[in-house]
């Protein structure tokens, strides 16, 4: 789980989109020297690079429960017994404690 905030990425343009081929590159495909504008490359949408940085979040997950039972055998009648219990379970929204 990360946080907005916790997340930074970073787009980088070159001159290589935009740039004439070099022929003498063969099968390569690279681009002849003082060509191409990274502007250029910018605005036909082809990144050079990408780097995404992600740190870790800032959160501690903890859950305290406490629970109360009652439980007692109740005497109907010579032949009917009736076992009755309950149960007091409080909750609460389980979520992220930064502090």
């Amino acid at each position: 789980m990360y946080f907005i905030g916790y997340a930074s990425d970073n787009l980088g343009f070159a001159n290589l989109a935009s740039a004439l081929e070099n022929p003498a590159s063969g099968t390569n495909y690279t681009q002849t020297p003082n060509t191409g504008y990274g502007e250029a490359d910018f605005f036909l949408g082809a990144a050079n690079t990408y780097t995404l940085s992600l740190s870790p979040p800032r959160v501690h997950y903890h859950d305290m429960e406490f629970d109360g039972y009652f439980q007692d055998n109740y005497h109907v009648t010579r032949n009917l017994t009736m076992n009755l219990g309950l149960r007091m379970k409080p909750t609460r929204p389980h979520g992220p404690n930064t502090a």
